[in-house]
């Protein structure tokens, strides 16, 4: 369970509902709300495991635990938290509701806690001094699997922004996310600077025809919460919408 989960986990248990007031989660894609329970087709995950992607399944139906909601560059980015404290998925929507992209289903895949100055060095620098560099904005991201301490990464994957930028290390972007944990109470601001990060994989012999082998994403980020700061990886892969039920809202 990661640091969001134990977080909401104090807040519902301190939140009191106000059943007069407006809900704050309606008109959201695919008509999701905070409590709603919805279910993902695995075929585009079996997929993705097949490519050799390191996202895992969802399993069966889950419950929207959280919504996050970020502006950014002229777009919504609307995230639903799941129960589970381990997946996440993610619509991006221009400002009339119209999205823009298929969605993204991430997983948690590690958190890790800088308890210093110089051990949060290593995640974020100052691109305007020379030969600082720090792993939140770096050309490239090595994920390294957690199981085992070898030092050759499971997958390497390169920097998404500014697209187009040859820069060895730019600044993470700047992110202010409104989360939302019940439908009528306000929002908890979580900041974060941040980076994306993305890589393609071959299409594996045998694979069926007509389909393309998936590409799969890292978020990267260091997130403010009330409750501290960390350093945060979410592994993800594109999902199609008509892979997306909610099963209730």
């Amino acid at each position: 369970m990661g640091v969001l989960m134990e977080y909401l986990k104090k807040k519902l248990g301190s939140a009191h509902a106000d059943p007069s007031a407006a809900r704050v989660d309606a008109g959201l894609p695919l008509g999701i709300k905070i409590g709603s329970l919805v279910s993902i087709d695995p075929a585009p995950l079996t997929i993705a495991a097949q490519a050799g992607l390191v996202v895992t399944g969802f399993d069966g139906k889950q419950a929207v635990a959280a919504w996050g909601k970020i502006n950014f560059s002229g777009l919504i980015i609307h995230r639903f938290y799941f129960e589970d404290g381990e997946h996440m998925l993610q619509f991006i929507a221009d400002t009339s509701g119209k999205l823009t992209e298929d969605p993204m289903l991430y997983m948690l895949y590690q958190e890790i806690f800088p308890s210093s100055k110089n051990e949060w060095s290593n995640w974020l620098a100052n691109p305007d001094k020379k030969g600082d560099t720090g792993f939140i904005g770096f050309e490239s991201f090595n994920l390294f699997d957690l199981k085992k301490k070898s030092k050759k990464p499971v997958a390497v994957y390169a920097r998404e922004w500014p697209p187009g930028s040859k820069a060895q290390q730019v600044q993470p972007e700047e992110l202010l996310e409104r989360l939302y944990t019940a439908p009528t109470q306000p929002a908890t601001p979580v900041r974060q600077q941040a980076m994306l990060y993305g890589r393609s994989v071959e299409k594996p012999k045998g694979f069926p025809d007509g389909i393309d082998a998936p590409n799969e994403f890292v978020w990267l980020s260091a997130s403010e919460y009330p409750s501290g700061a960390v350093v945060q990886m979410y592994v993800g892969t594109p999902v199609p919408q008509e892979a997306i039920s909610v099963v209730m809202s």
